[in-house]
């Protein structure tokens, strides 16, 4: 920890570093056109001054977007102690070794780490919380040797911890690939489910078979508003149908008599001793 004289002076570099910011915002950002839509609802006119920034293509936005990040990039490249006091947060925020993401299935922990300077935490496991601890999941040593930036996006145990199901993107896009790992091995199974974009995984009593929601499939004449609505839920039996396709689709938008509003992403939740689940439908 820095001592009392270190935070103060990083104290009054944080302010003055606001003051300058405030100063220089004054100079004033790229000021967007105002194009107005027009929506009547219910016999009531509401205007949306900026319905055309809907549309990435749009060389209106995309110059607008430019600008606004070249202007950004301005104002924080002249902040006066801005490179020091970032190395300093960097020095102190890369001290210790962090663990958390806790889950515990039977008598095994799975965890996450994330070591001094790492740039993403590594999927650990230990058998009994004095056991040794294995390492399961490194995203540094899958993009090795690749090219690419992988990340765990999340990741669920079955109920008796021999499986792991997670989620692998690459890039930085949280376009997660559902995959499932047998944790004795250490190796991926043939499970390979794309558009399970933050899936929220239950595993069935049985440890073979589990809940899973994912988006539509995406088309050339998909709007891209229309890209992360109505992900619906799916049953996937572990070494049947790896990539999800034949999967059945059993709650969201149009499956069944439940109606589920437009827009809404769809989960289901269960535990391994009851007959009953609840099924989710939130924006």
């Amino acid at each position: 920890m820095p001592n009392l004289d270190m935070r103060f002076r990083l104290a009054i570099l944080l302010a003055a570093c606001l003051s300058t910011l405030t100063s220089l915002a004054a100079d004033g950002p790229p000021v967007a056109r105002v194009r107005p839509v027009t929506d009547t609802y219910f016999g009531t006119d509401v205007v949306d001054p900026y319905r055309y920034f809907e549309n990435l293509k749009d060389p209106e936005v995309q110059s607008w977007m430019k600008s606004q990040a070249t202007y950004a990039r301005a104002v924080l490249d002249r902040i006066p102690g801005r490179d020091a006091l970032l190395e300093r947060i960097h020095a102190l925020s890369n001290i210790d070794t962090r663990r958390g993401g806790f889950l515990q299935r039977g008598r095994r922990f799975f965890y996450q780490v994330t070591e001094p300077g790492a740039e993403q935490p590594k999927i650990f496991y230990r058998d009994g919380l004095g056991g040794a601890e294995h390492l399961l999941l490194d995203p540094a040593a899958i993009g090795k040797g690749t090219g690419g930036h992988y990340a765990v996006d999340y990741y669920t145990p079955s109920w008796d911890g021999t499986l792991l199901a997670y989620g692998l993107s690459t890039g930085g896009s949280e376009a997660s690939v559902l995959r499932v790992l047998d944790v004795s091995s250490g190796k991926d199974l043939a499970e390979s489910i794309d558009r399970a974009h933050d899936s929220t995984i239950t595993w069935r009593a049985d440890n073979r078979s589990f809940f899973y929601f994912k988006f539509n499939k995406v088309t050339p004449d998909t709007p891209l508003s229309e890209t992360a609505f109505n992900a619906r839920t799916y049953l996937h039996i572990v070494g049947h149908g790896v990539d999800g396709v034949t999967d059945a689709v059993v709650f969201g938008r149009g499956v069944s008599e439940l109606a589920v509003p437009e827009g809404q992403v769809t989960y289901v939740l269960g535990g391994p001793q009851s007959n009953w689940a609840i099924a989710v439908a939130k924006p």
